[in-house]
Formats: structure tokens, C-alpha cells, sequence
């Protein structure tokens, strides 16, 4: 059994000398299992891009605090410096890499 996608015969826009331009009926047929396997391809597709935009929301947020709370420290007094490795530590790492650059910091350890 075969199913028909579109078979439309419409008039869309008139040419130069006011004729419509016909568009003909479609001939396309699609196998049945053709067109579950394409549907499920596109649904593992659409449920994969949520996933990554929703990490990739969390990553940038988690950037985003971790690069304040290092600016903060620098600026409340701690004295942390800001520096190239301290910003990748903490924007890798987000919020727990800017609380280790803290700690070393205040424990002596240099980076």
C-alpha cells in the first residue's frame, strides 16, 4: 500500500500576459516504511537538538556566574588576580572553578 504525499492542481500567480501559471499534480508516492523510518529520523533529530541547547543553556549560564563570581572576589577585596589561566579555570568550570581559583588563592597556591 502506497500513500499519496500531495496531489494539488492550483491556480498561484499570473505570468506577463495574465494567463495563471498551473502548478500540475504531483505523481510523488512514498513507501509506508520509508516514511515511519524518516519520521522517526527527524523525531531522534529534533529530540537531540533540544537536548544540546539545553545543555549548552546551562553551560553558558554556569560560565557566566563563574566568571562574576571570580570578578566579584577580585573586587570585594580577596585580591585574586585576573589572569588568563584563572578566566579558562572559570569559565570551563563555571561556579565550582571560580570557588577552587578562591581557595588556591587564599590557601597560597599560585596558578
Amino acid at each position: 500500500m502506497r500513500f499519496r504525499l500531495a496531489t494539488f492542481f492550483t491556480a498561484t500567480a499570473k505570468n506577463i500576459t495574465g494567463n495563471y501559471l498551473i502548478r500540475p499534480e504531483s505523481d510523488r508516492v512514498v513507501d509506508p516504511t520509508s516514511f515511519l523510518i524518516l519520521l522517526i529520523a527527524a523525531l531522534i533529530i529534533l529530540v537531540a537538538l533540544y537536548l544540546v541547547i539545553k545543555l549548552a543553556k546551562y553551560l553558558v549560564i554556569n560560565t557566566i556566574l563563574g566568571l562574576l563570581i571570580l570578578l566579584l572576589a577580585h573586587f570585594l577585596g580577596i585580591g585574586v588576580p585576573i589572569n588568563w589561566v584563572n578566566l579558562i579555570i572559570s569559565a570551563l568550570a563555571g561556579i565550582p572553578g571560580a570557588i577552587l581559583v578562591i581557595l588556591l588563592y587564599v590557601f597560597g597556591i599560585p596558578l
